[in-house]
Order: C-alpha cells, then structure tokens, then sequence
C-alpha cells in the first residue's frame, strides 16, 4: 500500500529534493577510521575477504578458535570502540551520525559476545569449516584457481584448517569440562558428515577437485608437481586431520553431548540466547517480549 501511494504522490519539485548533509571535518576523520577498520577486519579475517573477491590472503586461515586469535580480536575491537567514542556525534550529520550509531553498537556487542565462549562449540551440521572448506576448495567457489600461485596459496590455507581442526579437539574437550556442549542430535548429524571426509586415496576426496582439472592458465610442466603435492597434503595432513576429529566426536563428545536442545540450557544460557536474540535481531526486545508480539 505504501508503494501505491509514493507512485501517485506528485513528484517533487528541485526545491523539496533533499539536500545531501555536508560533510564535516568530524565526518571525515569518522570516514577514515571505517576504512582503517576494514583493511584491519580484512587481514584479520581472509576467509572473508576471499569471498568478496579481495585476493591478499588467500593463503591465510587463522586459528580463530584459538586463544591468541581471540585476543587479537579482542584488543582490535577495544581498540576502536575507544576511537569511536572519542567523536562527538553532536558534531555528525546525516549518514555519518548514522554510520556512527551503526559503529558504536557493533562494537558494544562485539565486546558483550566476548562473555559467551561459542569457541567451545567449533562442530555444528551447517556451517562449519569442516564442511565449508571443501566447497571452497572446490575451484567452483569464491577461492580461485587460475594461476600456479592460486594453487600453492590453497595448500598454505590447508596447513591453517589442520590446526583449526586439532585446536577444535581442545576446545570441546574443555567445553565437556564446562557443560558447554552441542545436543546430542546436531552431532549426530555431524559424525557422518566427518566420515564422508575419510577416504582411502586423495582422488576421492572433494579437495583434490581442483587438480583434477587444470585451466590452460596452468602451465602443463607445474600440473604434476602441484597433483603430488596435494596428494601429500590430503593423505598426509587433511584427511588425518578429519579422522581425528571424527575418533574424538564419535568416542569421547558423542557421549557427553546433552539431551537437551535449548540455548538457555547451557550456563549462563539465558544471557547467551538474549544476546544471540540482540545480534540478529538488532532490536532491544527480550525473547519473551518478542515471543508476544
């Protein structure tokens, strides 16, 4: 109905057409600091910035399920929370009160997150690098595999999901420590999707996809030396990894996962699932507020 109408509205005329806001000087160091932010953000997070098309790292995977990662994101996000409190938003206009605004609330729960340990939750059946590094790895997804430096980039990145997978290990051991752990179904789910991943031989492994079928860009001399190194690095790195994962999932947390399937039954689960309604809803409502409506 709102649509109707703005289509028989009478078009403005060049004295009602909005004016853009100026841009003050406040606005434009504001502006700076987003873009510092970002370059930040990227280098921090390349998994990210390859699926927007920004190349830098492609070689990269961080642990970020590790301690030193979470420190990094936590000093970087103090960090410009501080920044951005230091403007004065009486001295921003138009979209740049707005940007700050945006800002400043990501960054304040950026920080409230921080109190939830969600790293000793690292397997889940969608969404996990377990089963989204095959898919990116593919040569059909957002990681390319044009040159001979695409190729050897993916191999550096392998390296990064081995320890990924093994520090996964850690963490749901000290996750079964804490009561912080998965329901019981969602691992049943996952187990056969880790068990898929073991195979005998590289061939049969979706990660040896891209050697499979080269681009003219790749030169025929490099084919076989790059075809023996992924071959190392599935039957000698990846595909152990995935069986790792999997012995412990299937022997040591599948016995330990919890019968229960909500959120607020974790600890400190109530505040945990009201933080996880705030991410995604963007409103101040409670659940049970929410819930009513």
């Amino acid at each position: 109905a709102s649509c109707l109408a703005a289509s028989q509205a009478p078009a403005a005329t060049p004295a009602e057409q909005p004016v853009a806001a100026p841009v003050t000087e406040a606005g434009q160091r504001l502006n700076a600091m987003f873009e510092q932010y970002f370059e930040e953000y990227l280098a921090l997070n390349p998994l990210f910035a390859t699926q927007i098309g920004d190349n830098r790292y492609n070689d990269r995977l961080p642990n970020f399920i590790g301690p030193e990662y979470r420190a990094q994101v936590h000093e970087m996000n103090e960090r410009y929370l501080a920044a951005v409190q230091e403007f004065d938003p009486a001295h921003l206009s138009g979209e740049d009160r707005i940007s700050y605004e945006i800002f400043l609330s990501e960054r304040m729960r950026q920080r409230e997150s921080e109190r939830f340990p969600s790293y000793l939750l690292p397997l889940a059946q969608t969404g996990g690098l377990p089963t989204f590094m095959p898919a990116l790895g593919s040569g059909t997804n957002a990681q390319p595999f044009v040159t001979v430096a695409d190729y050897e980039n993916w191999l550096k990145r392998l390296d990064g999901f081995v320890v990924f997978m093994d520090q996964a290990i850690v963490n749901m051991r000290e996750g079964v420590a804490k009561g912080v752990v998965q329901p019981r179904p969602i691992m049943e789910k996952v187990l056969p999707q880790l068990d898929g991943m073991i195979v005998e031989k590289a061939e049969d492994s979706p990660f040896f996809a891209p050697v499979s079928r080269f681009p003219d860009t790749v030169p025929v001399a490099e084919r076989e030396r790059l075809k023996a190194e992924y071959r190392t690095a599935i039957e000698g790195k990846v595909i152990p990894a995935y069986r790792r994962v999997r012995d412990y999932v299937r022997d040591e947390y599948m016995p330990k996962t919890r019968t229960t399937v909500a959120w607020t039954a974790l600890p400190d689960g109530k505040a945990w699932y009201a933080h996880l309604v705030r991410e995604h809803t963007t409103t101040g409502m409670t659940p049970e507020e929410i819930k009513q409506v």
